[in-house]
């Protein structure tokens, strides 16, 4: 284990040093080599522009995080700046006085924005998936039969049950419909109608099933602090926590991303990650290791062939 350098002085009564009683020397750990890449990271970065949000990206063969941004952000280079000047002699010798000060109030400001620069968007933050969640609905759903390429659903704009209606989002912004329509083109059109059936014909145990099994509702095991679950809900989550029934309608949310489903960017990176790594779930990864973290979800190939070729 790494340790710092330090040094025991004696004091007088004034707290004047008079002369070191004890020195011990510095101890380094180990080196690590992150999988980060700089200028990867320094794109997305600039891309994001100060704008709230996360992107991460992930060598799908072996998990790697290549780049992990949260915007907005902040410049680590202050607390080095305070650190220094606080240092013996520094202050007055370089003149960094007012550097010292001008760092102070920029580390006060990050503390009082409303942005919440210091909040980890990527792992901490956690959202309603949306239409990216359809994967999951369309792997659970294809691997317990409950839909195969064949399945066609009709799209009329609007799913009615009862008093409830669901609409597709092409209907409701566009006052349009696409008719009968497959699991690949449902996936390449992001179709709400045929993932809502989808969803209902699986049903939520299931999407419950493979949401975990895609590493959601888990904390990834990274080295960062304070990493986030996110919830995978089910009818039995529901009754106990919220003391309500599981209704057709919740089912139908689920298994298009949304209701009370929350994820993190992260995990949806790790998502993406096995189903373009041929069903292969390697662990997020920040440093670099000889021994990959990775499990097989022993999905069909047909099934993968056909999310896929819906993704592209």
């Amino acid at each position: 284990q790494s340790r710092a350098a330090y040094k025991k002085y004696e004091v007088n009564a004034l707290g004047q040093q008079q002369r070191v009683v004890e020195y011990g020397q510095a101890r380094y750990g180990q080196n690590l080599q992150t999988t980060l890449d700089p200028y990867l990271s320094l794109v997305l970065y600039r891309a994001l522009a100060g704008r709230k949000g996360a992107a991460v990206v992930m060598d799908a063969e072996n998990g790697e995080v290549l780049a992990l941004v949260s915007s907005p952000s902040f410049d680590p280079n202050v607390f080095t700046s305070i650190y220094s000047a606080r240092q013996p002699g520094n202050a007055a010798e370089d003149g960094s006085v007012a550097q010292n000060q001008q760092a102070r109030q920029q580390l006060n400001s990050y503390f009082t924005d409303a942005n919440q620069v210091f909040f980890d968007r990527v792992v901490s933050g956690t959202y309603p998936p949306g239409s990216i969640f359809k994967l999951v609905t369309a792997t659970a759903a294809l691997e317990n039969q409950a839909i195969d390429q064949n399945t066609t659903v009709n799209d009329e704009g609007v799913l009615r049950v009862g008093d409830w209606a669901y609409a597709n989002w092409y209907y409701t912004q566009y006052g349009r419909t696409e008719g009968s329509i497959d699991l690949v083109r449902a996936i390449t059109r992001s179709n709400d109608i045929f993932f809502y059936k989808t969803a209902e014909w699986v049903g939520p145990q299931q999407l419950a099933h493979w949401a975990r099994l895609f590493s959601f509702g888990q904390k990834p095991a990274l080295p960062l602090e304070q990493v986030a679950a996110g919830l995978v809900p089910d009818p039995q989550w529901k009754a106990r926590v919220l003391g309500e029934d599981w209704y057709l309608g919740n089912t139908y949310h689920f298994g298009i991303g949304q209701g009370d489903l929350l994820v993190t960017p992260l995990q949806v990176a790790q998502m993406t990650q096995a189903l373009a790594n041929q069903g292969e779930l390697c662990q997020a990864s920040l440093i670099k290791q000889e021994r990959l973290n990775c499990q097989s979800l022993a999905i069909d190939e047909g099934h993968l062939e056909l999310i896929l070729r819906g993704m592209i």
